[in-house]
C-alpha cells in the first residue's frame, strides 16, 4: 500500500475532545445567556422582591426547565452548520494524511429501511429499559424525560426529533466515530463512540439506551459511508418516542410484563434482520 502520513497522538486526542467541548460550551452559553436575560427582566419588574433566595433559585430552575426544548433548537441552529463545516475541514485533512477514499455508489432506496429500523430500535430498547425497572432509581432521567416531552408537540418534534438527532449524528458519528475510524478498527471505533454517546446523556437510564443505539448508528454509518444514513435512523427513533409519549403515554406500564417482553423481542428481532439485510446488500468498496 501507499505510504500514509501519520497524525500525532496529541493532535488526534485533541480532535476527539474539542467537538465535545464545543457542544457543552454552546449549551452552557445558551443557558447562561437565557438566565441573565431572565434575571434582568424579573429584577426590573420587581417579581423577585418578595421571594426568598431558594424561591428565586426554584423560579430560575423552572424557567430553564420549561425552555429547555427551545435551547435545543437554538443549539441546533448554531451547531449544525458549524459541525458540517468541521466535517468539510476533516475531508481536506484526510486528503493531507492520504486517507481520503472514494467509494462505489449504492442504491439510495436502502436508506428507506432505516426508518422502520429506527422505530424498532426505539420501541425495543425502551421496552428493555422499562422491563429492567432502572427508571425508578434515576432522578436525573425523570427530570430529563419531563423536559424532553414538555411544551407543544410541534416544538417537541422540531427539537427532540429533528434538531437533537442531527446535531448528535454530526458530532458522534460524523466527527468522533470517523476520527476514531482513521486510527482504530471499525469495531473499536463503534464501541468507543457508542460509550461516549451513552455517557454524554449523564444518567444511567439513557446510558443503557444510548450505548447500544450509538454502536448501531456507527455501524450504519460504516456501511453507508454517508452521515445522512444514521441521521434517518436517529430521527425515526426519536420521532416515534415523541409520538408514543404524546399519544400513548405510559403505554409500557399498561402492558403486562410478558406482552412488553414480547413487543421488545419482536421489534429488536426486526431491527437486527434489517441490519443484517443492509449489511449484505449495501457494499461500498474503495474505488
Amino acid at each position: 500500500g501507499r505510504y500514509m502520513k501519520k497524525e500525532r497522538t496529541g493532535s488526534l486526542i485533541w480532535r476527539l475532545i474539542y467537538p465535545l467541548l464545543i457542544f457543552l460550551g454552546v449549551e452552557l452559553i445558551i443557558e447562561l445567556g437565557a438566565t441573565i436575560v431572565y434575571f434582568a427582566v424579573k429584577m426590573q419588574s420587581g417579581a423577585f422582591e418578595n421571594l426568598s433566595e431558594q424561591g428565586i433559585v426554584d423560579a430560575a430552575t423552572a424557567f430553564l426547565t420549561g425552555k429547555a426544548l427551545y435551547f435545543t433548537l437554538i443549539r441546533g441552529v448554531v451547531l449544525i452548520p458549524l459541525y458540517l463545516w468541521i466535517m468539510k475541514v476533516d475531508t481536506r485533512l484526510d486528503v493531507y494524511y492520504e486517507r481520503d477514499f472514494k467509494y462505489t455508489d449504492y442504491r439510495k432506496t436502502w436508506l428507506i429501511l432505516l426508518v422502520p429500523a429506527g422505530i424498532c430500535a426505539a420501541i425495543g430498547f425502551n421496552g428493555l429499559v422499562s422491563l429492567s425497572g432502572i427508571e425508578k432509581f434515576s432522578k436525573a432521567y425523570q427530570a430529563v424525560e419531563k423536559i424532553t416531552y414538555s411544551g407543544n408537540l410541534f416544538v417537541q418534534i422540531m427539537a427532540s426529533a429533528i434538531a437533537a438527532p442531527i446535531v448528535e449524528e454530526l458530532l458522534f458519528r460524523g466527527l468522533i466515530f470517523k476520527r476514531l475510524r482513521n486510527v482504530t478498527p471499525a469495531v473499536w471505533a463503534m464501541v468507543i463512540s457508542g460509550l461516549v454517546f451513552g455517557l454524554i446523556h449523564g444518567n444511567l437510564v439513557q446510558f443503557v439506551y444510548a450505548f447500544p443505539i450509538g454502536v448501531i448508528l456507527a455501524f450504519i454509518y460504516e456501511i453507508f459511508k454517508t452521515i445522512w444514513a444514521p441521521v434517518i435512523f436517529h430521527v425515526s427513533a426519536n420521532f416515534i418516542s415523541v409520538m408514543l409519549t404524546n399519544f400513548l403515554p405510559g403505554v409500557e406500564f399498561n402492558l403486562t410484563v410478558g406482552l412488553l417482553a414480547l413487543v421488545s423481542v419482536v421489534t429488536l428481532a426486526i431491527l437486527f434482520v434489517i441490519l443484517f439485510v443492509i449489511d449484505n446488500k449495501v457494499k461500498r468498496t474503495k474505488i
